[in-house]
């Protein structure tokens, strides 16, 4: 079992969660940035970005229904 400190594990948590909401709702970057904790959108989309590769839009765009 590999262990990862607590803030890298929470971070991956929250895009997790993001990337789920951005796949089953439309919500706005806004709304789905305050839902995992992030008072800036600027600063969600960064790290979303980081984390997952594509930015929310394009993530949303891509895995839209």
């Amino acid at each position: 079992l590999r262990r990862c400190p607590p803030m890298d594990y929470l971070a991956r948590h929250r895009m997790a969660v993001a990337a789920q909401l951005l796949r089953e709702r439309r919500l706005s970057l806004w709304d789905v940035a305050e839902a995992v904790g992030y008072s800036s959108d600027k600063a969600f989309a960064r790290a979303f970005e980081r984390h997952l590769g594509a930015t929310p839009t394009a993530y949303q765009r891509q895995h839209a229904g």
